[in-house]
């Protein structure tokens, strides 16, 4: 951990280190090293992408900001979605009976936001499949209140 800690304090001196000062060498290397095939030319041509963040509003007016696909957080927000619908209170896990059923719903939203996550699409392409698939939760919001 003290080379990781070295590590920040040179891009908190010098943000620039990691692609083309102190660091880049060291960074190819490690990754050359672990079987990657990134150049130097690789880092100095980078350029970060700033997109904004996907915003998601609870029941319980906490938000959560994740960035967008292809990261997973959209799929822990389509499952957060889902969950929040249920209003889940300390009664949902009181009983075996209502504890089984929780945990039953909470596994059944975890496996169908994880099944949607290869058609979420790729918002560079400007991919529409993820808006409607947080649509298409929406409107399913009925049948989740109904379960």
């Amino acid at each position: 951990m003290p080379l990781l800690a070295k590590t920040f304090e040179t891009i908190l001196g010098d943000p620039h280190a990691l692609y083309n000062g102190s660091l880049a060498d060291d960074v190819v290397a490690d990754i050359r090293e672990a079987g990657g095939i990134i150049t130097k030319k690789d880092l100095q041509n980078y350029v970060a992408v700033i997109k904004e963040p996907l915003v998601i509003k609870l029941n319980d007016n906490s938000t959560i900001f994740t960035p967008p696909p292809p990261s997973s957080g959209a799929v822990y927000a389509m499952f957060l979605n889902i969950a929040d619908k249920y209003r889940f209170t300390p009664d949902s896990v009181s009983t075996t009976k209502n504890s089984t059923l929780t945990w039953h719903r909470i596994a059944e939203a975890m496996l169908f936001a994880y099944g949607k996550r290869s058609s979420l699409g790729d918002p560079d392409m400007k991919s529409q499949s993820f808006k409607n698939l947080i649509d298409e939760v929406e409107l399913h919001n009925d049948v989740v209140k109904n379960l």
